[in-house]
C-alpha cells in the first residue's frame, strides 16, 4: 500500500517519467492509475486533466484503490508553496476551452471490467463552453461495464455530459447539472445526490437498485423504473 500523486497545476505539472512521489508527482491520470496496486491512494492536484482514463487496475474488497481529487491541497504538504488551490477538473475540452464532441460511448473515466475502485472529489466536464439550449452533450463522465463490479463516486460532480455515471456500483453525495440523458442508469446505490438535468431525454435516475435520499430539480423524468426508490426530493 502507497500513496501517490499526479499533478496538472498551473504551478506544477506532473512528469510520467517521474516517480509519483510527493515532490516528483506524475502528469496523467491514465499513467497514474495504471502504476497503482490494491490498496494504493492516488492524490490529484487542481488543474485540467485533458485526457480519458481507461482503468487497467483493480483493488480487492479489502484494499480499495482510490483516487481522490484535494482541492485545497490537503495532501501535498510543504509542496503546497508550488501549487494553486482550485478544482480538480477531467474534461474533453481542448486547451482553448473548445468541447470536442467524443465518439458515441466514450468515457471521461472507464471502469471496464476492474472492481473496488473509489474515485472522490473530481469534476467531470463535458462541453463548457457550449451554449446550454443549442447543444447536444456527448460522452459519459464515468462508465462501467456491468454494476455487479464493486466501484464507488463519492462527492463529484458531473456537468454537460450526454450521461453522467453508467453502471457504476455506488454513487454518493454527487452533483449532476445540464445532462442530456442520464444523470445516472443501472446503478446499485444512488445516495444524497443532487440532480438538475436538461433536454428532452433529460432524467435523474434510471434503472437502479436503491435510489435513497436524492434531490431532483428540473429533470424532464425524474426518478423511475427503479427498484427501491423512497426519501427522494422531487
Amino acid at each position: 500500500m502507497a500513496t501517490y500523486y499526479v499533478s496538472q497545476n498551473p504551478g506544477k505539472v506532473g512528469d510520467d517519467g517521474a516517480d509519483g512521489s510527493l515532490n516528483a508527482p506524475w502528469a496523467t491520470l491514465d499513467y497514474a492509475q495504471a502504476q497503482l496496486s490494491a490498496g494504493d491512494i492516488l492524490y490529484v492536484a487542481p488543474g485540467n486533466y485533458r485526457e480519458t482514463v481507461i482503468w487497467d487496475v483493480s483493488g480487492d474488497a479489502s484494499n480499495h484503490i482510490k483516487m481522490i481529487g484535494d482541492p485545497d491541497l490537503e495532501q501535498f504538504g510543504a509542496a503546497t508553496a508550488d501549487y494553486v488551490s482550485g478544482v480538480v477538473r477531467q474534461t474533453f475540452a481542448n486547451e482553448n476551452e473548445f468541447a470536442q464532441e467524443p465518439a458515441s460511448g466514450v468515457a471521461l473515466q472507464d471502469l471496464a471490467s476492474r472492481e473496488f475502485i473509489e474515485i472522490h472529489n473530481m469534476y467531470f466536464d463535458g462541453s463548457t463552453n457550449s451554449e446550454i439550449n443549442n447543444t447536444t452533450y456527448q460522452g459519459t463522465g464515468i462508465d462501467q461495464s456491468n454494476s455487479r463490479y464493486q466501484n464507488f463516486v463519492f462527492n463529484c460532480m458531473f456537468q454537460e455530459l450526454y450521461r453522467g455515471v453508467y453502471q457504476v456500483y455506488s454513487v454518493e453525495n454527487c452533483v449532476f447539472a445540464f445532462i442530456q440523458y442520464n444523470g445516472i442508469f443501472g446503478n446499485e446505490r444512488v445516495v444524497n445526490n443532487i440532480f438538475h438535468c436538461i433536454g428532452g431525454f433529460g432524467g435523474a435516475v434510471n434503472a437502479a437498485t436503491l435510489v435513497y435520499q436524492n434531490i431532483v430539480i428540473g429533470c424532464y423524468y425524474g426518478i423511475y423504473n427503479n427498484e427501491r426508490a423512497y426519501n427522494n426530493t422531487i
